[in-house]
C-alpha cells in the first residue's frame, strides 16, 4: 500500500513538472496594441502652414505695394479732369432698396442718412420686396414671369433697378454705398452714368448708376435679362443673370448697336475705392486682399488707404443672402 501511494506521489510530481516545463515553453498571448490617434497634423506641419500663410500675406502686400506705385493714378487730377454738367433733366429722385420691415444695421443707417444730409431737396426713396414686385406687375407685367422664376431674392433685386432708373430716371445706390460730397454736377442728363468696377472681370457694376427716364439702355438690359433667364442652368451666377456681368453684356450690345450710344463710366479712383479697415468679417478681407493685390493687378483704382478726391465709397458689404 506504501508503496502504491509513493508511486502516485512520483506520478503526480512528474505531471506537475512536466506542466511547468510546457507552459514555460509555450510563450504567452498577448492581446493586440490599442492603435494610438495620431493628430491630424504635427506641431511641424501647423508651424510649417502659419509661417506659409504669413508668407503669402507678406507677398500680397508687396505686390500690392508695386501694384500701387506702379499703376496708380492721382485720384486728384483724375477728378478735376472729370465733366460736369448743369443735368436739369436729370430727375432728383435718390432710389435704393431694403428687403426688410424692420430696422437696417446702425451703419447703413448712418450711410442713408448721409444721402439725406447731402442732398437735402431730393426725393429719396427706399424701394422694399413688395414695392419692387408691384413696381413690376403693374407697369411691366410681361417680365413678372421672369422676375418671380429667379431662384435667389438677389436677382430680383438686381432686375428691379434697371425698370426703377427706366420709369423713373434719378440716381440707384446700394444701402452700402456712402456718399462723400454732393457730386450730382458730376452727373449727366443724356445718358446713364454707371460706376467702374474694381474687378477685373467686371466692366461696371449696377450698385451705382443715374439714368435719365426711359433711357434705350434699359431696353436692352432687359433683353439680356429674358435671354439669361431662359438660359436655366448654364448660368448660375447671380453675377452673370442680373449683376454686373449681365449690365456689361447690355452696354456692349448698346454701343454695338445704337447709333451715338454711349455711357458716362465713373472712375473706380473717385467712385468705389474702400479703405480694408472697413471690412469687420474675416473671410471678406481676406477677399478683399486677394481681389484688390492679385486680381485688380491691371485696374487701377488707386490706394485703398488714399480717401483724396472721393465722391463715394462702395463698402461692398454683403447684404442679400442668396
Amino acid at each position: 500500500m506504501r508503496r502504491v501511494l509513493s508511486v502516485s506521489r512520483a506520478s503526480n510530481s512528474s505531471l506537475e513538472s512536466l506542466s511547468r516545463s510546457v507552459g514555460a515553453s509555450t510563450p504567452a498571448v498577448k492581446s493586440p496594441p490599442v492603435p494610438q490617434a495620431r493628430p491630424l497634423l504635427s506641431k511641424r506641419s501647423v508651424v510649417t502652414i502659419i509661417l506659409l500663410l504669413f508668407f503669402i500675406t507678406a507677398l500680397v502686400y508687396v505686390v500690392g505695394a508695386i501694384n500701387s506705385k506702379r499703376f496708380r493714378l492721382e485720384p486728384c487730377v483724375i477728378a478735376d479732369q472729370a465733366p460736369t454738367f448743369a443735368n436739369a433733366g436729370l430727375p432728383k429722385i435718390i432710389h435704393q432698396q431694403w428687403p426688410k420691415n424692420g430696422a437696417m444695421p446702425q451703419v447703413m443707417e448712418s450711410w442713408f442718412r448721409k444721402w439725406d444730409e447731402l442732398f437735402p431737396h431730393f426725393e429719396h426713396r427706399l424701394w422694399t420686396d413688395e414695392d419692387i414686385r408691384d413696381l413690376i406687375a403693374n407697369d411691366f407685367p410681361w417680365f413678372l414671369a421672369t422676375f418671380d422664376s429667379y431662384p435667389f431674392n438677389i436677382m430680383r433685386v438686381d432686375a428691379a433697378r434697371y425698370f426703377i432708373l427706366f420709369k423713373y430716371g434719378g440716381l440707384y445706390a446700394d444701402m452700402d454705398y456712402e456718399p462723400l460730397v454732393n457730386f450730382w454736377d458730376r452727373l449727366p442728363d443724356d445718358r446713364p452714368a454707371l460706376i467702374e468696377s474694381p474687378w477685373n472681370y467686371e466692366v461696371y457694376q449696377n450698385s451705382f448708376m443715374s439714368s435719365p427716364p426711359r433711357h434705350e439702355l434699359w431696353n436692352v438690359t432687359w433683353t439680356v435679362l429674358i435671354e439669361r433667364a431662359n438660359a436655366g442652368s448654364e448660368l448660375v451666377k447671380t453675377a452673370e443673370m442680373t449683376g454686373p456681368m449681365a449690365l456689361d453684356e447690355a452696354v456692349a450690345r448698346y454701343h454695338k448697336t445704337t447709333v451715338g450710344a454711349r455711357v458716362l463710366p465713373l472712375p473706380c479712383i473717385n467712385w468705389h475705392r474702400v479703405s480694408l479697415g472697413h471690412q469687420k468679417n474675416t473671410k471678406m478681407v481676406i477677399e478683399r486682399l486677394w481681389g484688390y493685390y492679385t486680381k485688380n493687378l491691371f485696374k487701377s483704382c488707386g490706394s485703398t488707404t488714399d480717401a483724396r478726391c472721393q465722391f463715394g465709397v462702395h463698402h461692398s458689404r454683403t447684404m442679400w443672402g442668396e
